[in-house]
């Protein structure tokens, strides 16, 4: 209940690494839990107005408090005048390349000043390398991680990113070393985020049971702990402010047992998600994540009764329809090891005329995959849709990427199984003009949500985000609507119709 002491300390080391983001994140959530505090705060940072120099030690934080009060355009103007008053300052490049979030190039720009500005901080370093990684440049992100190890040979974070990239290069023995080491140098893993990656790197290599103890991890669960860091981050997350009233905030200290069962502590967090009315955020068992994301896949595509994929199939299926008209199937974007067969498919096709991308039964799974595949579509810049979170709405746009595909004619097959991550990859590409969508309107969920990974080895799901078409229009409760409506054996027959009809010539320019 110290809250005031406790956003002192934590804004204590804010100064002395600025560029620390669980740092910035936990005092955010301090003062958005306050908002008589967090008023306080901005009137005590308040520049001053006697026509003094500002003095920018405590840019990064005032910037801080702004965004924490949804006052984003105000904290990206104190950042720019600051780095135009101050162009020596690596914390403050750094701070204005942190909130430049969907305006790629200038991001970029920036955090290579921070990069520059501050050599001997490895903090510049990590965020370059993380906007790479999203950006699909693995072995830039693996550079930056080497950068910052040099720097500060025992910072996990540096292990953590060498190693996640790693594995999204698919050189998952890599990807194992780096997150081991990560764990060796933080064995608590506060954040969970070691032991998913190194989950899903095991994953990658086919070792369930390797996979199934990095998610369980190697520390005993204590029960006080488990519930405490999931009710931080449903309060920090949840995308329905209005919720977390006040009926919410005494369930803070509603489970405070340390000699408690971790089954007690589950069945209290289950009960306060309950609270939040929300069907998506809920806690995931351990047997559940390893179910979709490291079990055995064939190397062919099984349907269910119902013609849908089985969750043995393929999670990538080619074909060739004839007529230079290739075809790629995706029927999950739950499978970590896909998104290097998905390029590989995609540049064997990229002579074809015509592709169709079949995401008929494909329920979503990690949205990180999914923009990845759009990334491979569009071209850098191309709008793929809106992302509205707790603090306002954000375009996203296509980071600097490499397209595997050309812009050739494109139709997307969709039917009602058709869901979330893989709606908002439906949505992009036919909100920016890239695709025809065929097929049936798609199922509705374009709430997404942030995950967790608990001590001993639960999930714990928040939604956190809603993603919208590229026109703002919303796909949760509405789907995403065809172009060509279709049914069943019908849509692949009209799919070859679309690609094979020449295209309609210009207007002849006057």
């Amino acid at each position: 209940g110290r809250t005031e002491d406790a956003a002192q300390a934590y804004a204590a080391m804010l100064r002395a690494e600025p560029g620390n983001p669980e740092i910035a994140a936990r005092l955010s959530a301090v003062l958005a839990r306050s908002p008589e505090q967090l008023k306080a705060w901005l009137e005590s940072t308040q520049p001053a107005t006697d026509g003094a120099k500002e003095d920018s030690g405590d840019v990064p934080l005032r910037a801080l408090l702004l965004e924490t009060a949804g006052r984003h355009a105000e904290a990206l103007r104190l950042l720019r005048e600051s780095t135009a008053s101050h162009p020596d300052r690596g914390d403050v490049a750094l701070s204005l390349a942190l909130r430049l979030e969907g305006n790629d190039r200038e991001m970029k720009e920036w955090l290579d000043k921070a990069v520059a500005l501050d050599p001997s901080s490895p903090w510049p370093h990590l965020h370059k390398g993380l906007f790479l990684l999203k950006s699909g440049d693995g072995s830039g992100a693996r550079r930056e991680a080497e950068a910052a190890k040099a720097i500060a040979p025992r910072l996990p974070e540096a292990f953590q990113l060498a190693g996640s990239a790693a594995r999204v290069e698919a050189d998952y023995r890599a990807g194992v070393e780096q997150l081991s080491q990560a764990l060796l140098l933080d064995p608590s893993d506060s954040l969970g985020v070691s032991r998913v990656q190194l989950a899903l790197a095991y994953a990658g290599e086919k070792n369930g049971p390797a996979s199934r103890q990095a998610l369980e991890g190697d520390l005993p669960p204590f029960s006080d702990l488990i519930y405490r860091l999931a009710w931080a981050f449903v309060d920090r997350n949840f995308l329905d402010r209005t919720a977390r009233g006040a009926s919410w905030q005494p369930m803070r200290d509603a489970f405070a047992d340390p000699n408690a069962k971790p089954a007690q502590a589950y069945a209290a967090v289950a009960a306060s998600l309950a609270s939040l009315g929300d069907p998506y955020t809920r806690l995931r068992s351990a047997t559940e994540t390893e179910a979709l994301y490291v079990r055995g896949r064939l190397e062919k595509m099984v349907t269910d009764a119902s013609g849908a994929p089985s969750p043995a199939s393929s999670a990538v299926v080619t074909g060739d329809l004839g007529n230079d008209i290739g075809y790629l199937r995706l029927t999950t974007f739950s499978d970590p090891s896909a998104r290097e067969a998905i390029r590989k498919a995609l540049e064997q096709m990229a002579e074809k005329q015509g592709l169709v991308l079949d995401l008929r039964g494909n329920l979503g799974g990690l949205a990180a995959e999914a923009d990845a595949v759009a990334g491979m579509l569009l071209e850098e810049g191309e709008t793929l849709g809106v992302q509205r979170t707790g603090t306002g709405e954000e375009v996203q746009k296509i980071p600097q990427t490499r397209p595997a595909f050309p812009r050739k004619p494109l139709v997307i097959l969709t039917d009602r199984k058709t869901g979330s991550a893989a709606e908002k990859l439906a949505a992009g590409l036919q909100g920016s003009g890239r695709a025809t969508i065929l097929g049936e309107t798609t199922l509705g969920k374009g709430a997404g949500q942030m995950s967790r990974l608990l001590p001993g080895g639960a999930m714990l799901l928040v939604t956190a985000v809603e993603s919208l078409t590229p026109s703002g229009e919303a796909i949760q409760g509405r789907g995403v609507v065809p172009d060509v409506p279709a049914e069943g054996d019908e849509s692949l027959e009209k799919a070859r119709e679309i690609l094979e009809k020449p295209p309609t010539p210009a207007p002849p320019t006057p």
